[in-house]
């Protein structure tokens, strides 16, 4: 298990990732399903805003900007539980990152449509189809894979530096 400082620092990298991975893929769906690229991410500020102000379709810093602050927030949040938990694990392998960052998707996905209060879900439920929102985890997930992996990399490049022979 890591440490919490450096689960807080991969965390950044990570998280950010997931993020990133997450907002294209929701960004896609939304554009196939509700015609509009931020309707998901707009969706996602109705926990200060309500349901029914949060579904707009127009980029703006009410809607868009909150939903994207909202979500990275999140995101960032369930990096620094990957990390800690699981950040260890994730990098002895591709597989294991993959495993660890999709799990800790499906806990995320779990957890914010179960216990988490209906006001402070994710919000896609407001414009998307449930396969399009799995969509968004498995990229939340596939994200914070690809920073494990990155990171297992550089880590061997540096600990194995290429001599040339001579």
């Amino acid at each position: 298990m890591k440490p919490w400082d450096q689960a807080l620092k991969d965390a950044v990298v990570s998280g950010g990732a997931a993020s990133f991975l997450s907002t294209l893929a929701l960004g896609v769906a939304s554009k196939i399903e509700a015609g509009h690229a931020p309707a998901a991410l707009n969706s996602t500020s109705h926990w200060l805003w309500g349901d029914q102000r949060a579904i707009t379709d127009e980029v703006s810093m009410r809607h868009t900007g909150v939903g994207f602050v909202t979500h990275h927030a999140s995101a960032f949040f369930w990096a620094v539980l990957y990390e800690r938990l699981a950040g260890d694990w994730a990098e002895s392998s591709p597989s294991a990152a993959l495993a660890a960052g999709l799990g800790t998707a499906a806990a995320a996905c779990t957890i914010d449509y179960t216990i988490t209060p209906r006001r402070l879900t994710p919000g896609f439920e407001l414009r998307l189809s449930r396969p399009a929102m799995a969509v968004g985890f498995v990229a939340f997930g596939v994200g914070l894979a690809a920073a494990a992996i990155a990171r297992a990399r550089r880590d061997d490049e540096v600990a194995s530096p290429f001599y040339p022979a001579g």
